[in-house]
């Protein structure tokens, strides 16, 4: 309501009760927009158990079909166990992110609030840090202009497509800050790289043993392609596979 509340020009809108997700479209500054508003999840139990439920069910269906999504969380409660469950069901189907922190006119504050706010939810929810965070009160139309600004950023970085050289310039620094430790006398050793789809960014890495590639490896190079690129908000995936192979596919194509 706080959104549409500003001068928005909409184009059309599908009703809906309260277990339905309610579609609505409508263009700012010349963008299109369709914002899928679902119905509350954070005081059901077992989320994605209850298939049964209506509400629940559109609310996934509306990640599945989104770009973006807004996490809502509550500025008085603390994050919980379900809102870590939807987190992950939005990165597990390849979705960008934002955190929208409502009420913030309800907590009391001063100008290390919002950080040391941010802080908990960056300790509690560790594998989201790439997910921006953003405070606001729909009660007092605090930022929401805002919310639809950030989403422009981080949808165009979920649509970036990196040029190989760019990218393979930017890797082989990586690779040679930081090697990835010996594993049973073997030792993987990434070659190359290559962007293979976009929404969400998603990346092809040929090495050897690339069985034996671990986590935090992955993670370092997520890191490295996020400081170089951005892809804020966006989660990335990344797919290694064997050197063999990809000298084998570019014969082929030769």
């Amino acid at each position: 309501n706080a959104i549409l509340g500003e001068e928005i020009t909409i184009v059309d809108s599908g009703p809906g009760t309260t277990r339905d997700a309610i579609n609505i479209r409508f263009r700012r500054d010349g963008v299109d927009y369709e914002i899928v508003d679902t119905a509350g999840m954070r005081k059901r139990k077992k989320i994605f158990d209850e298939v049964e439920s209506a509400s629940i069910s559109k609310a996934i269906q509306a990640i599945r079909q989104s770009d973006v999504t807004w996490l809502v969380l509550d500025a008085t409660q603390q994050p919980g166990q379900q809102d870590k469950e939807i987190s992950s069901y939005i990165a597990e189907h390849g979705k960008a992110c934002i955190f929208v922190i409502n009420k913030w006119d309800l907590v009391e504050k001063d100008h290390r609030t919002f950080d040391e706010f941010s802080k908990f939810i960056r300790t509690d929810m560790a594998l989201f840090d790439y997910v921006p965070i953003i405070s606001v009160s729909a009660l007092d139309n605090l930022r929401i202009k805002k919310i639809l600004d950030l989403t422009q950023v981080i949808f165009a970085e979920y649509s970036t497509r990196i040029p190989t050289s760019t990218l393979n310039r930017a890797f082989s620094e990586v690779t040679s800050e930081f090697s990835h430790p010996l594993v049973s006398g073997k030792r993987p050793m990434p070659k190359y790289i290559t962007q293979v789809s976009t929404n969400p960014p998603t990346f092809v890495i040929f090495t050897s043993y690339p069985e034996l590639i671990k986590q935090p490896y992955k993670r370092f190079i997520e890191n490295r392609l996020r400081e170089s690129f951005g892809f804020q908000g966006s989660p990335i995936v990344l797919h290694f596979r064997s050197t063999k192979k990809s000298e084998k596919d570019i014969k082929q194509e030769v």
